[in-house]
């Protein structure tokens, strides 16, 4: 996480936050923040510090006790890097424990690499692809899907491999 910014209160940046101008979110709080790819314009045009802004991932956590550190849904990160090669690293998160699948598809629906099919603690979790197939060959460049499913939930993202 960022642990400290410096704000430069010249024209054209007002001395104080007024939601009056865009904002940044950084959209994988588990990730390097230092890379620009973790960063997005807020969904709002003038978003407001403090205040929803967003439509990425959740990245809610539990607050203290047992549960701290858990996020209170399912998750899936955008893929960092992306475009990428030679791998890239996926990340997800699951409120519960419980079995957890993790899939590349290509563009035509057919599996082509599956990195997880098993029981997982509750908590944030990431696994890196080297852009290989479930026989260990390399894949073509090309855009691809992956798919997490636990407890009856499906989400998807796409990435881009180059070679």
């Amino acid at each position: 996480m960022i642990d400290w910014v410096t704000y430069d209160d010249e024209p054209p940046w007002p001395p104080e936050p007024d939601g009056g101008g865009p904002t940044l979110e950084l959209i994988d709080p588990f990730a390097d923040n230092a890379l620009p790819q973790f960063w997005a314009a807020s969904l709002a045009a003038h978003g407001t510090p403090g205040e929803q802004n967003s439509v990425h991932v959740s990245t809610g956590v539990r607050g203290a006790g047992a549960n701290a550190g858990v996020p209170v849904e399912l998750y899936l990160a955008p893929a960092a890097p992306n475009p990428f090669n030679p791998s890239t690293t996926l990340r997800f998160g699951v409120p519960r424990p419980g079995r957890v699948e993790l899939r590349i598809f290509d563009a035509g629906g057919r599996v082509v690499r599956s990195l997880l099919n098993e029981q997982v603690p509750a908590g944030h979790h990431h696994l890196r692809w080297d852009g290989r197939n479930d026989q260990g060959r390399p894949v073509a460049s090309a855009v691809y899907f992956y798919e997490l499913r636990s407890a009856g939930e499906r989400l998807h993202r796409k990435i881009v491999l180059i070679r």
